[in-house]
């Protein structure tokens, strides 16, 4: 069984979470028991873009199965709020699990207007600047 782990930040964007939630859960319709779904923050409510409260998520884990795959939900907006103590937790949770984590923290730390190695936004964001 593979575990996927959805890491759930302030404003996110439900889209990232159900889209491929839905897709792993049809999947393991499909074939049973193939995978387990995981939604962890570092808080244990968080409020969407949307303004729905999730709540009852579990906490980032301490250590990761070492085939986990990692989804981290895009965020409503232009950047990331780095002086945000959820973000800065998972940034530093992520920085810890080594080569499984590494990508994604480069992905949270990287300056506005910084490359981003691969590292993409929601069309969300696109969309809200396109209705600027």
């Amino acid at each position: 069984m593979r575990n996927i782990y959805f890491v759930v930040l302030p404003r996110l964007v439900l889209l990232d979470l159900a889209g491929p939630a839905e897709a792993f859960r049809l999947a393991a319709l499909k074939v049973p028991a193939s995978y387990t779904l995981h939604f962890i923050s570092p808080a244990r409510t968080v409020l969407a873009a949307i303004g729905l409260q999730m709540s009852a998520l579990e906490p980032l884990p301490p250590k990761l199965p070492a085939d986990a795959i990692v989804v981290i939900t895009g965020i409503s907006g232009d950047s990331v709020d780095l002086n945000d103590p959820a973000t800065q937790r998972v940034v530093a949770w992520q920085a810890g699990m080594g080569a499984v984590g590494a990508p994604h923290a480069e992905c949270l730390s990287s300056r506005p207007g910084a490359p981003r190695n691969g590292c993409s936004k929601h069309r969300a964001v696109l969309i809200e600047r396109d209705l600027q």
